[in-house]
């Protein structure tokens, strides 16, 4: 029996449409042969796959804190990555995405670009969220804050994936990083910088203020503004994308052609799509 998304799922799922539109966001995928699902979220969009594993874990008030942590990060966090690690494999074996009522989807990239994402929810802010390499592949661990902010400013797949992988690429340098401020500080940085995060250095700072000051900036509004004609784009190809998840998928798996077209619409970043929805606009 296909098993249906709890609030949790729910919540993700849906800033997950948002961001990256319906044709690519499945929401609790099976494995090939399988009722057991694969992931809680899984987004596909040539070259890129982001697998997602969302957990609900409530912390308990307890004479022992640090008991309690422990327990709540093996619930949330070790449990994500396990089926993170789980799904990727399955994935890498396999062809076509299975959807939840057990018919074929879309075709997974011949060689793609694996993002892994764990959304821990639950710890209310109080509990300090770790990333990383877990054993078998870097993975990205927000809660519901972080994801929330994180998704709401990079809504198009090029800017998230550019994110994350900016994020491996400081990770993996090595460079001495003292993390004072939350994940949409470090994010600051990442704008400020070009869509980059500088670690060709001896250390980097990031503080709790950096945010804020970001966002204070009269540049960073008049950005906001600007971008307001970029969602006429995300709405052709929202309209675009429901036409063919109305005829659904042939039976061996193969979707239109049209889905490449529209699949390269929407590789198209936030400030391309500013220029391409005036266009549109103006046609």
């Amino acid at each position: 029996m296909a098993q249906q998304k709890n609030v949790a799922e729910e919540f993700v799922y849906k800033v997950c449409k948002h961001s990256f539109l319906s044709l690519w966001s499945l929401a609790n995928p099976r494995r090939t042969g399988s009722d057991k699902e694969l992931c809680d979220i899984l987004i596909v969009c040539d070259p890129h796959i982001i697998i997602f594993s969302v957990k609900d874990i409530k912390v308990n008030h307890t004479e022992k804190p640090a008991v309690e942590i422990n327990r709540w990060r093996k619930r949330a966090i070790e449990k994500s990555y396990k089926q993170i690690y789980g799904a990727e494999r399955q994935i890498k074996s396999t062809s076509h995405v299975m959807n939840i009522d057990g018919t074929y989807g879309i075709q997974f990239p011949k060689s793609p670009c694996i993002h892994r994402v764990a959304v821990a929810l639950g710890g209310q802010g109080r509990i300090p969220i770790e990333y990383g390499d877990f054993g078998k592949g870097f993975v990205h661990v927000f809660d519901e804050l972080s994801f929330s902010l994180i998704l709401a400013e990079l809504d198009t797949i090029s800017d998230f994936v550019e994110y994350l992988s900016a994020k491996e690429k400081l990770y993996f340098s090595g460079t001495r990083t003292t993390h004072i401020g939350g994940e949409e500080d470090l994010l600051a940085v990442f704008l400020s910088n070009n869509h980059m995060i500088p670690f060709e250095c001896d250390a980097l700072i990031v503080d709790h203020s950096q945010w804020k000051d970001f966002t204070d900036e009269p540049w960073y509004q008049a950005k906001k503004r600007a971008d307001a004609c970029s969602y006429i784009w995300d709405t052709l190809i929202e309209g675009l994308s429901k036409d063919i998840i109305r005829d659904k998928v042939t039976a061996d798996g193969h979707l239109p052609d049209i889905e490449m077209a529209i699949r390269a619409m929407a590789r198209e970043n936030r400030h391309n799509r500013r220029f391409l929805g005036q266009k549109f606009s103006e046609f």
